[in-house]
């Protein structure tokens, strides 16, 4: 039987395995304790394992992934020679308690080494500095950052820009698709808002027909379409008034 496991792929300029002593001291700088078995293999306290393999080559179409407000430039990109593949083996909790614990043993690993950027279960390329300072700020938060557990693409359809999510079923939800003006202003955050409340709800009530909003003059229609990508599934259309 296969062992369930969390993945993430670290890109950096050089091309060395990180200190494990380095990886072990950020880590318990964030909770966690680790064990090193290996070089390559820890221990995570009561949590499961942590295996990490290095490539030296660079990440494969790493240039060809949606960018995001989170992302690296291209230039930037460009300096990522090798890679790191962090596999979690058998973590303990939920999807967000495991998201939570993949999120800052990557962010150790980040911090050990000169990396450029982070690949996680999303779509979205995250600059390597912004994924360790968010999953740094959930130590002490109840929540997971949202920014980090789902990925947004734009596309532009006429005049509107289309702003896309992916992750949200990973978490029982339904994925959103958010129209706003072709700038994208206030797009982004207000899908980051809609969907922090939704994993934050057991049971999000989210009804067609209905209007959903951040504050009560705040009131967008629930729609639901067709996923641009995936016809076979819905999503839920919130068009963003301007």
């Amino acid at each position: 039987m296969a062992r369930p496991k969390e993945l993430a792929f670290v890109l950096t300029r050089s091309t060395g395995m990180p200190s494990a002593i380095d990886i072990i001291g950020y880590a318990a700088e964030l909770g966690i304790r680790l064990d090193d078995r290996t070089a390559r293999e820890f221990a995570i306290a009561q949590r499961g394992s942590l295996l990490i393999s290095h490539a030296r080559v660079p990440y494969p179409d790493a240039d060809s992934k949606p960018t995001g407000l989170l992302s690296p430039s291209a230039e930037q990109l460009g300096t990522a020679t090798s890679h790191l593949m962090l596999v979690g083996f058998d973590l303990r909790g939920s999807a967000p308690e495991r998201d939570a614990l993949m999120y800052r043993l990557t962010a150790a690993v980040v911090r050990a080494t000169d990396a450029v950027a982070v690949v996680n279960h999303g779509a979205n390329v995250f600059r390597s500095d912004v994924f360790a300072s968010l999953a740094e700020l959930a130590v002490d938060q109840a929540s997971i950052p949202v920014e980090l557990s789902i990925s947004i693409t734009a596309t532009s359809s006429g005049q509107r820009t289309v702003l896309l999510t992916q992750g949200m079923a990973r978490f029982g939800r339904e994925e959103l698709c958010v129209t706003c003006s072709p700038t994208g202003r206030g797009g982004y955050q207000f899908v980051y808002d809609i969907a922090r409340w939704m994993l934050a709800e057991p049971r999000p009530r989210v009804l067609t027909g209905e209007t959903i909003g951040r504050t009560s003059d705040e009131r967008i229609v629930v729609q639901r379409i067709r996923h641009p990508a995936q016809p076979k599934l819905t999503v839920i259309k919130l068009d963003l008034v301007d």
